[in-house]
């Protein structure tokens, strides 16, 4: 098996080679080694407020066929409230939390 830091790598180098120079496109995340398991992935896009996540998060999973789960989105939802009014009210502590758990339920 693969390390994961060594995954990580490879799928972050594919993605960037999909969207910033179509014509390298690999979609193999160099999986395609010899004594390697498969097992289904499931993307998940870290990053900085307004890095693109959820912009690319849409694109990639419109590319792999899978549904996109916006934590932000979730949370919204689940809380009934919005982020600046969860932090406004509960404190960032208890933000954080809710993305703990929302992360653990999805």
């Amino acid at each position: 098996m693969i390390p994961s830091q060594t995954w990580i790598a490879a799928c972050s180098r594919m993605m960037t080679n999909h969207f910033l120079f179509p014509r390298y496109r690999r979609y193999d995340c160099g999986m395609n080694r010899k004594n390697t398991q498969h097992t289904a992935v499931s993307p998940i896009l870290v990053g900085l407020m307004g890095s693109g996540k959820s912009s690319i998060g849409r694109r990639l999973a419109k590319h792999m066929g899978l549904p996109l789960i916006d934590l932000d989105d979730y949370i919204v939802e689940r809380a009934g409230r919005s982020i600046p009014e969860i932090f406004e009210q509960d404190g960032e502590p208890a933000f954080r939390q809710m993305e703990t758990d929302a992360l653990r339920a999805v």
